[in-house]
């Protein structure tokens, strides 16, 4: 996935957000090398709030 993101598509970063209560999500995002990053707002009342992970395609 990360070469062909880097190679092919010339994304230097993959992202991917949960929901901060699937915890087995984040897991599995760790195991693909995905590292947490912050928590951000999808909503601007606050109340849809993820779970950012990044991935450099390097």
């Amino acid at each position: 996935m990360k070469r062909y993101a880097k190679d092919t598509l010339n994304i230097p970063t993959l992202v991917a957000i949960t929901n901060p209560n699937n915890v087995a999500s984040g897991k599995l995002l760790e195991k693909l090398g995905f590292k947490f990053d912050t928590l951000i707002n999808l909503a601007e009342d606050g109340k849809d709030v993820c779970k950012l992970f990044i991935q450099k395609a390097t």
